[in-house]
């Protein structure tokens, strides 16, 4: 199996960078990942400060190619495993978060073991892993800092990205040049401040390569459920998005107008944050879920 190793990083989804291989559909690799913060953290006493460079973060392994990718198809990668490496860690940075007008400083290790995260300075915290990839995309046209979300995926920090899920991105180089980095150990629906944090090993595989198909954003596939995500500079203006976005899928699927297809978000779909917590910083992303039952397993629409 092919392995990306975990020194083989960058800090941009970079169209000009030289894939470390490339992959066929259907073959499944290996990627090791650095943590968000690059092994910097190491012991409660190292913290991170409001003079930490936010264009250096989620440091992401890759680029891997994929043989046929050509732009305005879709890829879409599945996650197959993820074997965290203890400790993670989670930090309060100076002014960031969504109570950044109230925290301060601070640094808490967390102890790893048999899929259970337990808080070293107080066990009693101590909870099940829901291991994710916080950061994983395409590679866009004009580089994008790996911090950063956008229309290729990148920074999504979505919950549902754990194993068994899909992600849909569109592709817009040769190769799509997929980018894969930000592990997190555990992580709620809205990331109000830094999640567990920590180094993985992890195999993905690329399951389909969409020819000329449509979509304008990234897209999650899980067993039951189907989400938009999108970007917005307020929460407002990225629910909006992400539910607009999920709308026009539906009425491209179902054959419905757009009041109906709301309709149906309405009544069996969620609007849901994935981060906020960057607040003041880095935008927000949401995303907008519907269930399978209601469209099916196929969403997007493909031309030969």
């Amino acid at each position: 199996m092919k392995t990306a190793q975990r020194n083989q990083t960058a800090y941009e989804f970079d169209p000009n960078a030289d894939p470390l291989f490339e992959v066929v559909v259907g073959e499944a690799f290996h990627v090791e990942m650095e943590d968000s913060q690059n092994g910097r953290i190491r012991s409660e006493s190292d913290v991170l400060t409001a003079a930490t460079d936010l264009e250096h973060v989620n440091p992401c392994t890759g680029p891997v190619a994929v043989r046929g990718a050509e732009p305005g198809d879709v890829v879409a990668v599945e996650i197959l495993s993820i074997d965290l490496i203890s400790p993670g860690f989670s930090c309060v940075l100076p002014g960031d978060g969504v109570l950044r007008h109230k925290t301060t400083e601070l640094t808490r290790l967390w102890d790893i073991q048999n899929g259970i995260a337990t808080l070293r300075s107080d066990p009693r915290f101590s909870f099940p892993t829901t291991p994710l990839i916080g950061t994983l995309g395409t590679t866009p046209v004009s580089a994008v800092a790996t911090g950063h979300a956008g229309l290729h995926g990148g920074n999504l920090d979505n919950p549902m990205l754990g194993v068994g899920s899909r992600l849909y991105a569109p592709v817009y180089v040769p190769g799509a040049l997929l980018m894969f980095g930000d592990c997190h150990a555990s992580q709620a629906d809205g990331e109000v401040m830094m999640p567990i944090e920590a180094k993985a090993d992890t195999v993905v595989r690329v399951v389909k390569l969409i020819k000329q198909a449509e979509l304008g954003v990234p897209l999650v596939e899980t067993i039951d459920r189907w989400a938009t995500n999108c970007v917005g500079e307020t929460v407002e203006e990225a629910i909006t998005q992400a539910v607009e976005s999920l709308a026009t899928l539906l009425v491209k699927k179902l054959g419905v107008d757009l009041n109906t297809a709301e309709l149906l978000i309405a009544a069996w779909g969620e609007a849901r944050l994935n981060q906020i917590a960057g607040m003041g910083i880095y935008p927000a992303v949401a995303r907008a879920e519907i269930p399978k039952g209601i469209i099916g397993e196929g969403l997007l629409r493909e031309y030969p």
